[in-house]
């Protein structure tokens, strides 16, 4: 009898064996959470730096193209490169260049700033509406124009690559003395590779300002008068990609470059390297706005 029972005891199954505590499980999940939590930043941050090589792509592309003008218009530079308004608007880059690409429309985009703007905003101008740090910008033709001349972009040309062509074409003599000051040629710069042509930005065109007081917001309102201002100067100025904004310069190469490092650039032929915003120029930390102040000075 003894035997059986010890035979019966040894017999019994288990109860609970292999299975996990509360306290185990709770562990595990600490640990999960704990390990989501420290590679969560990381894969943020590759997938920015992702797009960011992207919109470098972009850029080179648009390089390519820029050359491509030029060597089909016997060196004359993209037709229109200097003016935007709205009856001219088929001159300025983004359209004399159309055929160059026209079925790849993704090159005209950042995947930062790759949300299409709404209706063109009221006011006295229009046909265009703003960007920003994730919208791009708009434009469109006055009523009874075709419709394939909307466009959109989330880059901005630089306002002083002109055309050779119009400024031979200039017979007032003020102009030709401004543009002899400011403005460059491709066919006459002097170190291309520091000359700013296209960039992340927030309107079709513009040149360097000084520094906002505000970083952009993802989309720029109707008026001049938003809190985070909007100006010709400043509107490619946002923290895009982390700490700077990508930059194509006019000898075809690309590259992602610091907010500080902006004021580095020629972005005209008469313009100051060592302004006051620059090492060179004698800027101090609390001369930036609160905003920029951690990024890198050049």
């Amino acid at each position: 009898m003894r035997n059986k029972r010890i035979s019966q005891v040894h017999s019994r199954p288990a109860c609970g064996r292999g299975a996990f505590t509360l306290i185990e499980l709770l562990v595990v999940i600490a640990v999960i959470a704990l390990l989501i939590a420290i590679l969560l930043p990381t894969l943020q941050r590759v997938r920015r730096q992702g797009r960011t090589v992207v919109c470098q792509s972009n850029l080179r592309q648009w390089g390519t193209m820029f050359n491509t003008y030029m060597t089909d218009h016997d060196g004359s530079c993209w037709n229109g490169a200097w003016t935007a308004s709205d009856t001219s608007f088929w001159l300025t880059w983004i359209e004399s260049t159309r055929p160059y690409w026209r079925g790849d429309e993704k090159i005209r985009l950042c995947p930062v700033a790759n949300t299409i703007p709404d209706e063109p905003r009221p006011g006295p101008f229009p046909y265009e509406t703003f960007g920003g740090k994730t919208y791009a910008w708009g434009w469109v033709k006055h009523p009874g124009q075709p419709d394939e001349w909307f466009v959109t972009s989330s880059y901005s040309h630089n306002v002083y690559v002109a055309d050779a062509t119009f400024v031979k074409g200039l017979t007032d003599l003020n102009s030709v003395a401004s543009w002899r000051m400011h403005g460059w040629t491709p066919l006459t710069a002097v170190h291309p590779g520091r000359i700013p042509v296209l960039f992340d930005g927030a309107r079709l065109y513009g040149s360097l300002g000084d520094p906002p007081a505000f970083d952009a917001p993802n989309k720029f309102g109707d008026t001049f008068d938003d809190p985070a201002p909007y100006t010709s100067g400043t509107h490619m100025i946002m923290d895009r990609h982390d700490g700077g904004i990508n930059l194509l310069f006019l000898d075809g190469s690309a590259r992602k470059v610091g907010l500080k490092e902006l004021w580095t650039f020629k972005w005209t032929r008469n313009y100051n390297t060592a302004n006051k915003w620059t090492r060179a120029g004698g800027v101090k930390p609390e001369d930036w706005p609160a905003w920029m102040r951690r990024f890198k000075d050049y």
